[in-house]
């Protein structure tokens, strides 16, 4: 019995693809890495040099705590950075993964991708896929911004190679149509 051959339509439908981090996105985090570790680096060194020249006191043993602690939080800032590298989107036909390590992974079918939400931060689009929850999670409000969804999981697309102008938004087209149905198409608004 011969084989049925696949054709390109059919075949990209049984395929997933994954996507990865747009460079712009990967330099951004690495200029925000930088931003943090040589203004830390410089004032450890400043600090162990007048340490070493004077001698401690209590006020130099509360300066160097303090460089502890924004040692500590650049580490955190470090593995955000890294977490940002290994991150990926995969679609398929069935729906779609995101992994974020070490934060988070997100699984779901396509029926639960409720929308495409678009804005600006500082100036620049982002588009962010709007994932509901199946139960309520979390959010952390600021005042005149809120982190995180109580009601949905979030994927910035804004961060992915592909979008808006590539091989990811044709295949959102693809495999989610009503994301960009008429009035809601986020492509021609970004």
């Amino acid at each position: 019995m011969p084989k049925e051959e696949v054709t390109g339509q059919s075949q990209k439908l049984a395929m997933s693809t994954i996507h990865r981090i747009a460079w712009r996105t990967i330099i951004q985090m690495l200029m925000l890495f930088l931003l943090f570790w040589i203004p830390w680096g410089i004032s450890v060194l400043i600090t162990l040099f007048v340490f070493e020249a004077k001698g401690l006191s209590s006020a130099d043993y509360i300066v160097f705590g303090a460089l502890i602690i924004y040692g500590i939080g650049n580490l955190i800032l470090a593995v955000l950075f890294f977490a940002t590298i290994g991150s990926y989107l995969k679609l398929s036909s069935e729906g779609l993964e995101y992994h974020r390590w070490p934060l988070n992974m997100i699984a779901c079918k396509w029926s639960e991708v409720e929308r495409i939400a678009q804005g600006r931060v500082i100036g620049k689009p982002f588009a962010t896929l709007m994932i509901r929850r199946n139960k309520v999670g979390r959010e952390i409000s600021l005042g005149i911004a809120t982190l995180g969804s109580a009601r949905h999981k979030l994927v910035a697309l804004s961060d992915f190679r592909g979008w808006p102008d590539g091989d990811l938004a044709i295949e959102l087209k693809q495999y989610a149509p009503r994301l960009f149905a008429e009035g809601t198409d986020i492509l021609k608004q970004m």
